[in-house]
């Protein structure tokens, strides 16, 4: 009996130990892009869109990265946001060799909005540049035997000071500064490369 649970102690050590070493652990730059869906809903327009979100970083380690942001959403010809911020990630291992992980994003970043063409030249609500803060939910998954990881992003929970139709579009719960959205404008598919 103490055999077999020294031989079952020994084996788990060699285990883990093996699950550490292929643990994706460098450090380095990586980059990344997200896209994703868009929706305009206002009484004169309601159009699709798209968002992209580039992303230029610096990983610690394999659990942190942390770098820069920027951010277009395309609505229609007449609304456009272009956002640059910065967001910190904090990876967790989910498979014993490192091809699956969960993520969370911190991020913050400043938005402003091209309202000239919707408004007609007449911009004196500064509430079309919204402010977010807040975390961001993801999973990815590391191609076998290279440096580029998969991802996909769903839901936010923070701070948006944005318009309250921009909160009432669908997927989100609460109408002042402080949401939890789930509407298809949070999902998001993306690609990072770690050099």
């Amino acid at each position: 009996m103490r055999l077999q649970f020294i031989i079952l102690i020994i084996m788990a050590v060699l285990y883990q130990q093996k699950a550490m070493a292929l643990q994706p652990t460098e450090q380095g730059i990586t980059t990344g892009i997200y896209t994703g869906l868009n929706r305009w809903e206002r009484a004169d327009h309601n159009k699709v869109g798209f968002s992209v979100t580039p992303q230029i970083g610096y990983r610690f380690n394999s659990k942190w990265e942390a770098g820069a942001m920027f951010k277009f959403d395309h609505y229609s010809y007449l609304v456009n946001y272009y956002g640059i911020g910065a967001y910190g990630r904090y990876n967790c291992v989910l498979t014993s060799n490192g091809a699956f992980r969960l993520f969370v994003d911190g991020q913050a970043y400043y938005s402003i909005g091209d309202y000239e063409k919707y408004y007609g030249g007449d911009l004196t609500d500064n509430s079309v540049n919204p402010v977010e803060i807040g975390l961001t939910p993801g999973i990815a998954y590391r191609i076998h035997g290279s440096k580029v990881d998969l991802k996909l992003r769903y839901l936010f929970i923070g701070f948006n000071n944005n318009d309250r139709w921009y909160k009432e579009m669908g997927g989100c719960v609460g109408r002042g500064d402080w949401i939890l959205d789930a509407g298809l404008r949070r999902l998001e598919l993306g690609v990072a490369v770690n050099f």
